[in-house]
């Protein structure tokens, strides 16, 4: 969100931006879910081919992209907005 305030002649103003909320936590946890299950259908698809040592990279991989929404979730949080403030 982006908000532009102006004094009545102009000369001064002041900008309010706002970080963009467009991922709330239920829809991070159901696209987590959705990699989760394709890993998991891509594991055990690995596995019944016979390169078993495979499938445990890919679960790291997963519980690093996990982390990685929990910590942007987190920040959304905390970093709510910025304010610039021009005089004339």
């Amino acid at each position: 969100m982006t908000l532009l305030d102006a004094t009545s002649d102009g000369r001064d103003f002041r900008l309010l931006v706002r970080l963009n909320y467009s991922l709330t936590l239920v829809a991070a946890y159901r696209v987590v879910g959705l990699c989760c299950a394709v890993g998991l259908v891509t594991a055990v698809g690995i596995v019944t081919a016979g390169a078993w040592p495979a499938p445990p990279f890919g679960g790291l991989e997963l519980v690093v992209l996990g982390s990685a929404f929990y910590v942007a979730q987190r920040c959304t949080r905390v970093l709510d907005w910025r304010v610039a403030q021009v005089s004339a």
